[in-house]
């Protein structure tokens, strides 16, 4: 019997080690799910001047409509019927790869549907420029292409956690020759193996 009581007091130390363990495992067990509570972020990605995507997160699906680009390098956002449009502040903006004088500026705009009752109706989006001058926000200097704002964040039932997190945006336009560019490029090539393959004539 005096034998048990000296193991177990010797132990004890050991014993508290292993409970105090077993708290900090549990305590830190939720924080992944935590960040697995919300969706997101919705990734604006700007294929060339006249193509804008949105998804949820990098190569998720599609989320909201985007209408525009007509124009080139303008685009709206409309959110599903399901969310509630972010609040962005002024806005937020992006740096243009590669051009620091340009921006990709992204705004929320409201807009009156009339005619209607007082107050009238309002049409809520986001409006999405690229290749503008740098704004007056609060993110100013411009966030890098590609970096995820934290602060915005969408309200929307129908996705996992009930809400979005974050927005980025991604100009992959100017990452990418464009078509003629390709093409001379591709005949500087070939143009310069033909040459090589010519044997010489003694």
């Amino acid at each position: 019997m005096k034998l048990m009581k000296n193991t177990l007091f010797l132990n004890r130390p050991l014993l508290k080690t292993a409970l105090f363990s077993t708290l900090a495992l549990t305590c830190l067990a939720p924080l992944p799910q935590l960040k697995a509570q919300s969706a997101g972020p919705l990734v604006f990605a700007e294929v060339n001047d006249k193509t804008l995507t949105a998804t949820l997160g990098v190569g998720g699906p599609s989320y909201g409509t985007v209408t525009g680009g007509g124009a080139g390098d303008a685009w709206s956002w409309f959110p599903p019927a399901t969310a509630s449009i972010p609040s962005v502040g002024n806005g937020v903006q992006w740096a243009e790869p590669g051009n620091p004088s340009s921006v990709n500026l992204v705004q929320l705009t409201v807009v009156a549907i009339g005619p209607g009752p007082t107050p009238p109706p309002l049409e809520i989006f986001l409006s999405i420029q690229s290749d503008v001058p740098p704004a007056a926000l609060a993110n100013n200097p411009a966030f890098p292409n590609g970096y995820d704002d934290p602060a915005v964040f969408i309200i929307d039932p129908s996705v996992p956690g009930g809400q979005v997190s974050g927005m980025e945006f991604i100009d992959k336009g100017d990452a990418v020759p464009d078509g003629g560019s390709t093409v001379m490029l591709l005949g500087t090539a070939l143009s310069g193996i033909a040459f090589l393959r010519r044997k010489p004539t003694a």
